[in-house]
């Protein structure tokens, strides 16, 4: 059933507006299902579409709630870390000269913290080693905040490239990932740049990132055929275990993405790496996963010639060897986000910035567990 629409700027919902109700985020916390939309590009469509709106949905009352707000042009993503639930600042729509992040109180308000020097840009978050890890991109780098005191104060690191999407974290090591080239872009480049570039750096105590030029688009996305002259990136990487489980995909539209498949890596040692391809069905496209009772479930669109058909897979066993379809349906656009609450499963539909903009676009869909077991 279609719970909800909504999450665009103000009375603007219609036209290019549309794209601003993408939910690129659904995240299950304290009972209740937080949502995240809007737009940071800075061109069309829905362009800066922020302020947006800290919106929940609590299957109790049966309501969508407002939270509060945050100053930035898009909520991309939630964490949860010790207890407490984290939003990174997307796109400060205040000075660049700091950079956001929120976190939610014990009290139900969320706290605003407006202290990492130079963040035009928070993508990502980590916490290893006692230390919270921030994902930047600033003025003509890519750079990693670095905080002792739980983001009071940030010590801030320059990694070289352009942007750091994300972070990888697998057998006590954390690595940040930049925009990696298909293979090749880095063949047409000039050798001096071929040699200088790196698109993965490895934290090293007390506070350094060290160039990992031998980590590269196919040590990342093994046996993928790249498509030419892309620029791509991991995402939604977590850490089950010892393991990074994390979607690759191309750079789509700034800041936003195009995913082509889903990734488990035990290692990214130096000369004993191991990354493998999960085995998903054909013609399917990665949205996201999630693990509920120790089982990993993926949102997959298959394509149709008028709409998406949306797919959810679940994998039983530990080596992600085999899957089970748990459901399936056909919808004017694809599902971009997906979340389990209470048995029940909820998803987010999105589009492309290309083509139409389907009106079912930030439409929130519900599927009862009993239809799903």
């Amino acid at each position: 059933m279609a719970l909800y629409r909504g999450l665009a700027r103000r009375k603007r919902c219609g036209g290019e507006w549309v794209y601003a109700r993408n939910v690129w985020d659904m995240h299950v916390f304290g009972g209740r299902l937080y949502l995240g939309a809007r737009n940071s590009n800075n061109s069309a469509p829905a362009t800066n579409a922020g302020r947006v709106p800290i919106v929940c949905y609590d299957p109790v009352k049966d309501e969508f709630l407002r939270e509060g707000t945050v100053d930035d042009e898009q909520i991309d993503r939630y964490y949860t870390h010790d207890g407490q639930l984290y939003i990174p600042g997307h796109d400060p729509i205040e000075s660049w000269r700091l950079g956001n992040f929120y976190r939610r109180r014990d009290n139900g308000r969320w706290q605003k913290h407006r202290t990492i020097p130079g963040a035009i840009h928070l993508y990502a978050m980590a916490w290893h080693e006692g230390r919270l890890f921030g994902g930047l991109g600033i003025r003509n780098s890519a750079a990693v905040s670095v905080s002792l005191d739980q983001g009071r104060t940030w010590n801030v690191l320059q990694t070289g490239g352009r942007r750091v999407y994300e972070f990888l974290v697998m057998t006590g090591c954390l690595y940040a990932a930049e925009m990696i080239p298909t293979p090749k872009k880095v063949e047409s480049w000039p050798d001096r740049l071929r040699i200088e570039f790196f698109c993965v750096s490895e934290f090293q105590t007390p506070d350094q990132f060290v160039p990992r030029r031998d980590i590269t688009a196919e040590t990342l996305f093994p046996g993928t055929h790249f498509e030419s002259n892309r620029w791509m990136k991991a995402i939604h990487a977590q850490a089950p275990g010892s393991k990074t489980l994390y979607i690759g995909a191309y750079c789509h539209t700034d800041h936003q993405s195009l995913p082509f498949g889903l990734f488990l890596a035990s290692s990214l040692g130096k000369g004993n790496p191991s990354v493998r391809p999960i085995t998903l069905p054909d013609r399917c496209r990665p949205w996201g996963w999630l693990v509920r009772d120790n089982r990993l479930y993926v949102l997959l669109e298959a394509e149709q010639p008028d709409g998406a058909q949306v797919r959810v897979v679940r994998f039983h066993d530990k080596w992600l060897s085999s899957y089970e379809e748990v459901l399936y349906f056909e919808v004017p656009t694809f599902a971009r986000s997906f979340e389990i609450l209470d048995g029940d499963f909820y998803f987010g539909l999105g589009c492309s910035s290309r083509g139409e903009l389907p009106p079912a676009t930030g439409d929130i869909l519900r599927v009862r567990a009993e239809f799903t077991e």
